[in-house]
């Protein structure tokens, strides 16, 4: 079997075992989750973004709801106004 063509076969199996590990966490409550996820952004605008993203993904049942989810902007990655997005 060639380098590239078993590549391929373990970036595909790689997804799959992804993909089903994100089933299970919203699946299943014992499944293991992230406690935080932060995300840094570089302005206000990606920020906005970002957490549209998320409160779009949470009300549509896309994300575990035990995890914390907090976007920073890169000038107040200290700021701890800026630390607790939900």
């Amino acid at each position: 079997m060639k380098y590239e063509k078993m590549n391929n076969l373990f970036l595909r199996q790689s997804y799959l075992d992804s993909w089903e590990d994100y089933e299970r966490s919203l699946k299943k409550k014992s499944f293991i989750k992230w406690d935080y996820i932060i995300l840094t952004a570089s302005n206000e605008a990606q920020a906005m973004a970002y957490r549209n993203q998320i409160e779009n993904r949470l009300e549509k049942g896309l994300l575990p709801e035990e995890t914390t989810y907090a976007v920073l902007r890169r000038e107040n990655v200290w700021d701890q106004e800026a630390l607790h997005f939900r």
